[in-house]
């Protein structure tokens, strides 16, 4: 497989934006209203806690709103209660500032109508209802992954929202390769060009998950080199003997498959790494008695 300065040179700027996305600073609000379901309140407490000093959360009180007039965030979360003409002032508020904002409820009935909270050429305004905990948080994770242009950069501030932004970026990686081959924009040259591709999704997914470590982070890019030249042999394999537009199908569903494996493999690789260090510092720390 040759791999031309261009594509190494992609590479390299893949490594540095990802890097730079995730170092970004994320700043989320967060209103309550007094009456809020306690149950969500304290689940979405409990997830939200920064894993590095480049996120910062400020809640206020629903009812404190008007007084505080935030100035700038990158999104917002109202938790509804019964006054539901606050919950949408508060919401044409951030939708007006260009923040997108999400509503967070038990059920839709809970929220006031989508028509009252929205403002023309404004942010959108999402609506989060879940009666159970486990599912409002899951929920709460692909949007906050989603709302902004700062997925990356979320996913390292809270961990919780890793697996959501893995899920975005290995699927868009997969569709694009999809593409790649099925279009065939780069005859003779396809392997490079995929390969290329996950190995700027490992260098996204090593930063959305945290990982500064150099000897990790080249360790899943090894990774994906070394399977993309196993999904290359699975394909010529298989399509050596078919019609060339049944051919270049099944080579698209084998780099769109292949690519969400490989995705999925670093996500393993990563968790376990930073496992494995979390528990090296445990131990030296209970070795020296702080813990």
């Amino acid at each position: 497989m040759a791999v031309n300065f261009s594509e190494i040179a992609g590479i390299l700027n893949a490594a540095r934006d990802a890097h730079t996305s995730s170092r970004e600073g994320f700043l989320l609000h967060i209103l309550v209203a007094e009456d809020a379901p306690r149950e969500a309140v304290c689940a979405v407490r409990d997830v939200l806690i920064p894993d590095n000093v480049l996120a910062d959360i400020e809640i206020q009180r629903l009812d404190a709103f008007l007084n505080l007039r935030p100035q700038y965030a990158d999104a917002a979360l109202i938790f509804s209660g019964s006054n539901q003409d606050l919950v949408a002032q508060a919401a044409r508020y951030y939708a007006s500032a260009g923040t997108p904002c999400a509503l967070l409820a038990d059920s839709s009935l809970e929220v006031p109508d989508a028509e009252k909270c929205s403002v023309a050429d404004g942010a959108p305004v999402s609506l989060i209802a879940a009666a159970e905990p486990e599912t409002l948080v899951k929920a709460l994770a692909r949007w906050l992954v989603d709302a902004t242009p700062k997925g990356i950069a979320v996913a390292a501030a809270f961990p919780f929202t890793r697996h959501a932004e893995a899920r975005a970026l290995v699927n868009n990686c997969a569709s694009s390769n999809a593409g790649v081959v099925f279009l065939g924009v780069t005859p003779g040259a396809e392997m490079s060009v995929l390969t290329a591709k996950q190995v700027m999704l490992s260098l996204d997914l090593a930063a959305a998950f945290g990982c500064t470590s150099l000897p990790i982070r080249s360790a899943v890019s090894v990774f994906v080199i070394a399977a993309g030249f196993v999904w290359r042999g699975v394909a010529r394999f298989i399509s050596r003997d078919q019609m060339q537009m049944f051919a270049r199908f099944v080579r698209a569903g084998i780099a769109t498959g292949g690519t969400m494996i490989s995705g999925w493999g670093v996500v393993v690789i990563l968790e376990s790494a930073l496992n494995e260090a979390d528990s090296g510092v445990q131990h030296v720390f209970a070795q020296r008695g702080e813990v």
